[in-house]
């Protein structure tokens, strides 16, 4: 009889393996994760508040193993011919070296193997652009790939001059001032890449401000440079914050209906059209459908921790009692010839757990139109991974009631519901009529 520990490493490899040939209809997207060493600390991050039990320094020794390991994971990514895209995952890459290494090797395999990946994506802070000397590094990288038609993709991760309190330096030496900001502004042109700023509670107040100060720095409110923007689904959301967000999201509805002459229709053609609006949720995830996938990239990736090839839901779930599996080597640690399983079975419910069947989110009349939460920050909240955190649920349920009837007020459903049609119609005011009294008044 086949044992369980053969049950598990059998089914945690049919499930990779099937994934990285596109077996199963769509293609996921590889998330390797690198380092937890960061520079700054973020007041809201996950890796600064729990990082000594999500990347253990037992796991991160050097970063000689990360490189070691990379390497011999790339060299099997092209063995099975994947052709997908490419995360890299860290506290912040380039503030520490293994960060360039890792980079060129990348590089390096993309041009031995052209079909690797479609294009690489790096979430990073920029405090490189403090440094002369390393943003030159930055950019010998990126030009690098552009030189050989390929495409590494820097995301902004700056929250803007009025949130700096929430995103300090961990040295007393680094600061940002408004020569940072051109500098940073001036990357962002030069190669078109966008802000993914987060919309914290602390200090929930300044931004209004925060967003006027975004829309001067890039012009035509965010039509040419993308400023995407994210709640920071982690508990602490009160009636005051929540009202203050509110204020917010009405603060950059009057901007841009001013700048749209008030014609709802436009406003409208823009959500649709547009980039990426935290104001344009309502629409977006009733389109998107959200109570058919988690929001997040938690289903459309496979994440690997480098420093021991262990398989993980994805980047904030790097728990132990989450540890899907992992990677196993030769004896000359250098090659992979196997894979182990571990908690496979609770990987694969969060792999492929319908949103809505969340616990709550199944009766809550909003599901067709809310992102959810954060499956790592409801674990750090309420130890149940399945489980939304309350002050979450309260925001997003606030922030629909407020968008429904301020978009009435304004014209704007009606043009929405054109725009969508009789089904958009129906599930948006069956939703609104069963929520119900929630949510904080506008002050």
């Amino acid at each position: 009889m086949i044992s369980y520990q053969k049950e598990n490493d059998l089914l945690l490899k049919s499930y990779l393996m099937r994934g990285l040939s596109g077996a199963n209809n769509s293609i996921p997207s590889i998330e390797l994760i690198l380092s937890p060493e960061c520079d700054q600390a973020c007041t809201y991050c996950y890796m600064h508040r729990y990082g000594h039990q999500l990347y253990p320094s037992s796991v991160f020794e050097n970063g000689e193993s990360i490189l070691r390991n990379t390497e011999i994971f790339l060299d099997f990514l092209i063995e099975n011919e994947y052709q997908g895209r490419l995360s890299l995952f860290s506290g912040e890459i380039f503030s520490q070296e293994i960060g360039f290494q890792v980079l060129d090797l990348v590089h390096q395999k993309m041009i031995e193997c052209p079909t690797l990946f479609q294009y690489v994506d790096i979430p990073t802070n920029y405090s490189f652009i403090l440094d002369d000397e390393k943003t030159r590094r930055v950019e010998d990288i990126v030009e690098k790939f552009i030189d050989t038609s390929k495409r590494v993709y820097l995301s902004i991760s700056d929250d803007g001059k009025f949130m700096e309190c929430n995103r300090p330096y961990k040295s007393k030496n680094q600061s940002r001032g408004d020569e940072y900001y051109e500098k940073l502004m001036a990357f962002a042109r030069k190669y078109n890449y966008s802000f993914h700023a987060m919309v914290h509670h602390n200090n929930i107040e300044e931004w209004p401000d925060n967003w006027d100060w975004f829309i001067e720095m890039l012009g035509d409110h965010g039509e040419k440079f993308k400023l995407n923007m994210l709640e920071v689904r982690n508990d602490g959301w009160t009636e005051e914050s929540i009202a203050h967000y509110i204020n917010f999201l009405k603060h950059m509805i009057d901007k841009k209906m001013e700048y749209f002459d008030y014609d709802a229709k436009r406003y409208v053609d823009n959500l649709v059209n547009g980039p990426e609006d935290i104001t344009a949720l309502i629409l977006r995830n009733a389109n998107k459908r959200y109570d058919d996938a988690i929001s997040c990239s938690i289903q459309k990736s496979i994440a690997v921790r480098m420093a021991d090839l262990t398989v993980v839901p994805c980047h904030r779930l790097m728990y132990p009692e989450f540890i899907a599996g992992r990677f196993i080597l030769d004896e000359n640690q250098e090659k992979i010839i196997d894979i182990e399983g571990e908690f496979v079975t609770q990987y694969l419910s969060i792999k492929s757990l319908p949103a809505a069947f969340q616990l709550k989110c199944y009766s809550c009349p909003i599901k067709s139109f809310c992102t959810k939460g954060c499956l790592g920050s409801n674990y750090e909240t309420n130890k149940e991974v399945f489980m939304p955190v309350e002050s979450v649920c309260k925001l997003y349920q606030s922030k629909f009631k407020f968008l429904y009837e301020y978009y009435d007020e304004l014209g704007i459903l009606d043009a929405l519901i054109k725009n969508k049609g009789d089904t958009y119609r129906d599930y948006l005011i069956n939703a609104y009529l069963d929520l119900g009294e929630v949510g904080c008044e506008c002050q």
